[in-house]
């Protein structure tokens, strides 16, 4: 029996305990932001049909409704401190903005206002 400790071995467990841990954190962040978007997007549609628009009459329409699910996954994403490729596109759509936190702090301040 040998007192020599395997430090490689160690680190080596350190590190995919590691992982393990930044995976599960990812798979959760993914989970609810997919559920969120998804919630979101059936709002929407509810709201939309309340309103007399009946998505139905144009099957394109399944592009956009797509398409806000992913910009709400980025949203999650974003703020979980990742990024995925509808963030890309957006940073490209909205270049415009220089100082995002000075926009951000508007935006809320207005939005928060109307209500």
């Amino acid at each position: 029996m040998s007192n020599v400790i395997d430090f490689n071995s160690a680190k080596l467990e350190m590190m995919k305990k590691r992982f393990d841990e930044l995976t599960e954190q990812s798979v959760i962040t993914e989970e609810v932001a997919a559920d969120f978007a998804i919630s979101a997007v059936m709002d929407i549609v509810e709201a939309a049909s309340e309103l007399g628009f009946d998505v139905m009459q144009e099957p394109d329409v399944i592009r956009d409704v797509l398409l806000v699910m992913e910009s709400i996954r980025g949203l999650i994403h974003r703020i979980d401190g990742n990024t995925l490729e509808i963030n890309d596109i957006s940073d490209k759509m909205f270049s415009n903005i220089e100082n995002t936190e000075s926009a951000l702090k508007n935006f809320l301040t207005e939005f928060s206002d109307m209500t």
